[in-house]
């Protein structure tokens, strides 16, 4: 299953040049109060040494709906993939977005979640029906839209019952684990 990030843009999209960023992607990543885009930095380094830096898009403008869902389509159409790991979606936490161009209210609200399950609908549309769209954790805003998570949420190896698996197991699939040291909780026999 191949992985694509359906949340940031590397501000140096082609090696240490920013190659489509600036005049393509800019205007359509998360921006603060000032106008200026969220970046991350996750430890990778540029080819000069200097850390990588991601823009947060917003999954409320037409130009990110249409790269992911672009993306996808493409590798389940022209490559015959069976699913799409499309990361981030349900693990990192929603961004503010000050950007009154982007059509959603300015700052927090709904339209973050809403935004990413109308971008994984629109590709559910269009997908042939026997592939499948993951993304990384589980957060339940998500769970119509996906068909899996890969979790890093920890479980105990003795008798308890991980909670998500007990009651959305029948619906989505969770893959992945951590295996921690037994322990006493409520979902334990």
């Amino acid at each position: 299953m191949p992985y694509i990030n359906g949340r940031l843009w590397d501000t140096r999209d082609r090696g240490k040049e920013d190659f489509q960023f600036t005049a393509v992607a800019r205007p359509a990543a998360t921006k603060d109060e000032a106008g200026k885009p969220y970046l991350e930095s996750y430890g990778s380094k540029e080819s000069d040494g200097s850390p990588v830096q991601l823009a947060v898009m917003c999954p409320a403008t037409p130009l990110w709906q249409a790269k992911v869902r672009q993306t996808v389509l493409r590798l389940m159409n022209e490559y015959g993939t069976k699913g799409v790991y499309i990361d981030q979606i349900a693990a990192a936490a929603p961004v503010l977005c000050f950007d009154r161009g982007h059509g959603h209210p300015t700052g927090g609200g709904h339209w973050w979640t809403d935004s990413y399950n109308a971008m994984v609908e629109a590709i559910r549309r269009e997908k042939p029906a026997d592939r499948m769209l993951t993304t990384e954790c589980n957060a339940e805003p998500y769970v119509k839209s996906l068909d899996g998570y890969l979790t890093g949420t920890g479980v105990a190896t003795t008798r308890c019952r991980p909670f998500r698996p007990s009651t959305a197991g029948r619906s989505r699939c969770s893959a992945g684990r951590i295996a921690v040291a037994p322990r006493r909780t409520l979902l334990c026999e």
